[in-house]
């Protein structure tokens, strides 16, 4: 195959590897942002309502009410002796002691039973409105779904377009297995555009190997650097009638010219897969999607 077709033809299996990347990136990237919103829509945030279990507090009340009550009644019994008057002091110190406990953890448990009365209260009115917030986005949900459903089949399908043209250009096996990933392209249309070598040559250069390392090594700098201009440049061309025209009558006057039915075969075929590219490309403005 003639070198100019070579060009055009390694130009468009890198440029739909970069498709193929950018696409996948896409995918991922609209399914987590769908994902977290209908996390946010769907997913219930309720309050606990669980009512305080207040048996403890009740059996220690009514244990030191008891007590204060017992030496409340042997304080009333009259003492005739030093002894009884010595317990009946000892009694009292106990009976106030006792008292005041009492009276503090009364307190303290009326003024939970309001603050945990009060937080039921706040919690169920929370939840209230949680079930209404989780009513009025049903309607938001659909619409989501609906849209999730449309645009991941759009991009499966643009995704699996991009595949069946990579298959069908790689199916002319100009480009050696090892060679048919976004790295190696970059080297070698980089490498065939700025130089006058063959794919073959270029496919056995000294340097191949490290150069296509250093690209594998920088990949996403790389990617990032030229993907926008790349992009850029295929779909502008896509709408440039005079130039698709200018490539396919170059490939088509190669293909009457030479006498080899396989490289004959191989220019119908590129002319094919050229015309397809163009079309896709045609269509992908997205990818220009920041």
């Amino acid at each position: 195959m003639e070198r100019k077709a070579v060009l055009i033809y390694l130009r468009d299996v890198r440029d739909l590897e970069f498709a193929k990347r950018k696409l996948s990136e896409l995918y991922e990237q609209e399914k987590k942002k769908v994902k977290q919103k209908l996390e946010y829509l769907e997913t219930p945030h309720y309050c606990d309502e669980v009512q305080k279990n207040w048996i403890p507090s009740a059996i220690a009340l009514g244990v030191f009410g008891v007590m204060t009550l017992i030496c409340f009644l042997i304080m009333q019994m009259r003492s005739y002796t030093l002894v009884d008057l010595m317990r009946s002091t000892v009694f009292r110190t106990f009976f106030w002691t006792l008292l005041i406990i009492f009276v503090v953890l009364l307190i303290l448990t009326i003024i939970d039973v309001v603050k945990s009365d009060r937080r039921l209260t706040e919690a169920r009115e929370a939840n209230e409105r949680e079930r209404e917030r989780l009513e009025e986005n049903e309607p938001e949900v659909r619409r989501v779904k609906s849209y999730w459903e449309k645009r991941s089949k759009y991009l499966k399908d643009q995704y699996s377009t991009v595949c069946r043209l990579l298959d069908s250009y790689y199916s002319q096996n100009l480009i050696a297995k090892p060679y048919r990933n976004l790295p190696s392209l970059i080297y070698l249309y980089d490498f065939m555009s700025t130089s006058q070598s063959t794919l073959s040559e270029a496919q056995y250069h000294a340097h191949l190997e490290e150069g296509i390392k250093k690209i594998e090594a920088k990949l996403d700098t790389v990617v990032k650097q030229k993907e926008k201009n790349i992009f850029y440049q295929r779909i502008s061309e896509a709408h440039d009638r005079a130039l698709i025209s200018q490539h396919k009558r170059m490939i088509e006057s190669l293909r009457k010219t030479d006498h080899n039915n396989v490289n004959v075969a191989e220019y119908a075929q590129l002319s094919d897969n050229y015309g397809e590219t163009v079309e896709f490309f045609g269509k992908a403005e997205y990818l220009e999607e920041k």
